[in-house]
């Protein structure tokens, strides 16, 4: 699952034509996210890292009344040896259709593999090694509940991802969209009581 937010009119990007940016910057795309979870999970050091995003459709969008917003971070880097390049992708969807629930359920048949079962507060999800996705339910408008999604995966330039690793990419995705979804809901979108979206995020093998 990759998306692919290219340079064009009205959009912004920390990518630089005449240099290559080798220090992936401390936050993600135009919010206030740390991106030290990203290189928890793919450290460095890098031969290339930016981010990339349209300022129409950033994360920030959602505030604007956008119903989806995206982000994506480009790394080259080594390991074993060997160069790799790894897309980190984040998206958020605002549905009116759907329900948390039924967010998490179309991320767990369409996506990633899934290993764990997400929950922090009233946010649900999945994470494995190819990335997290988690929901909540927001009822901003007269009582409508509408769903909202996080989605964080990659395109890793490694197959076979195993053991530690894999633990460690499992959780961390997990942790960060559980983080984003707060973000989104405390700052863009303030739909939910932000204590309803608190508390330690719990992972449960499937």
């Amino acid at each position: 699952m990759v998306l692919l937010v290219l340079g064009a009119a009205g959009c912004s990007s920390e990518k630089e034509p005449s240099a290559r940016r080798t220090v992936l910057a401390p936050r993600l795309c135009d919010t206030q996210l740390s991106t030290a979870p990203i290189k928890e999970m793919f450290p460095g050091p890098y031969s290339e890292a930016f981010q990339q995003y349209s300022s129409r459709d950033s994360l920030n969008a959602l505030k604007r009344g956008k119903k989806s917003g995206q982000c994506v971070v480009w790394l080259t880097y080594a390991s074993n040896g060997a160069e790799k390049n790894t897309n980190v992708n984040i998206d958020a969807t605002v549905s009116d259709h759907d329900s948390a629930d039924q967010l998490v359920a179309s991320s767990r048949k369409f996506g990633f593999p899934v290993l764990d079962t997400v929950r922090s507060g009233e946010i649900a999800g999945v994470s494995g090694p190819e990335g997290a996705a988690v929901a909540f339910t927001c009822d901003e408008r007269k009582n409508q509940e509408r769903g909202v999604r996080v989605t964080v995966d990659f395109t890793p330039d490694e197959p076979g991802i195993t053991g530690k690793r894999e633990r460690l990419i499992t959780t961390t995705s997990a942790t960060f969209a559980v983080r984003i979804a707060r973000y989104l809901n405390e700052h863009l979108l303030k739909c939910v009581a932000p204590e309803k979206l608190s508390g330690a995020t719990d992972l449960r093998h499937t």
